[in-house]
């Protein structure tokens, strides 16, 4: 219910706690893995292409060369909007309060 929340309402800061960005997690991973191995070869390149984006923005690696950024942008389209989509689309920060949460979660 309040995933579809989120859809309408498309924040752009979101606190919340980490059960909300678990149960996204989850269903992310649950969905990759019951995909068939051409879709989850694509999951899994678009989430690692993306961390490593992120990586780079943060200055904790050197940036995506051509081919990686254009693989990204193919993926980001196909593949990362539409986890995005599960947030409203908008958001660009999230804080997680209120209890601990998974490393695995808060890297994703």
């Amino acid at each position: 219910l309040i995933l579809e929340d989120l859809k309408h309402v498309q924040p752009t800061i979101l606190f919340a706690v980490p059960t909300l960005y678990k149960r996204i997690y989850d269903g992310v991973y649950n969905m990759m893995e019951s995909s068939s191995p051409v879709r989850k070869g694509m999951m899994k390149s678009a989430l690692d292409l993306g961390r490593r984006r992120a990586d780079a923005e943060a200055g904790l690696r050197p940036p995506l060369g051509l081919l990686e950024r254009l693989k990204l942008s193919v993926l980001d389209k196909l593949i990362l909007s539409k986890i995005r989509d599960r947030f409203g689309g908008n958001l660009r920060h999230a804080f997680v309060a209120g209890a601990a949460c998974p490393a695995e979660v808060l890297d994703f």
